[in-house]
C-alpha cells in the first residue's frame, strides 16, 4: 500500500515538473527554472556513465568490490530513472525494468562473493 501511494505521489509530482509546475512555482512567486522532464536528460546521463564506468570490470570475477560498486551505480540510475519514468514514456519504463534486472544479477554475483570469498 505505501508503495502504490509513494508511486501515485512521484507520478503526479513528476506530472507538475514536466509543466513547470514544481513546489516553488506553486507555492511562491518563483518560477520554475525549467521544466522536470527537460532535467532528465542530464541527470539520467550522468547516473549513466556513473554505470557504464564499470564496464570494464564485467567480466572479471576476481574484481568483486568494482562490480559491487556497479549495483551501487544501477541502483542510482534504477531510482533516478524511477523518478523521471512518468514523464519519458514507454521507453523510460523498459530500459527501468532492464536496469532493474542487471542490479538483481549484480546483486546474486555479490550475494555469491560475500558467501564464498576467493
Amino acid at each position: 500500500q505505501y508503495e502504490e501511494r509513494l508511486q501515485r505521489y512521484l507520478r503526479h509530482q513528476a506530472e507538475a515538473y514536466s509543466v513547470g509546475l514544481g513546489p516553488y512555482a506553486e507555492h511562491s512567486r518563483h518560477e520554475a527554472v525549467r521544466p522536470f522532464r527537460e532535467a532528465a536528460p542530464p541527470v539520467l546521463r550522468a547516473r549513466a556513465d556513473e554505470f557504464f564506468a564499470f564496464e570494464p570490470f564485467v567480466h572479471d570475477p576476481e574484481e568483486a568490490e568494482q562490480l559491487h560498486e556497479m549495483r551501487i551505480a544501477a541502483k542510482r540510475l534504477r531510482y533516478t530513472l524511477e523518478i523521471f519514468a512518468p514523464t519519458l514514456g514507454p521507453r523510460a519504463r523498459k530500459l527501468l525494468k532492464t536496469v532493474e534486472e542487471i542490479q538483481e544479477r549484480l546483486g546474486a554475483i555479490h550475494d555469491c562473493d560475500a558467501l564464498f570469498p576467493v
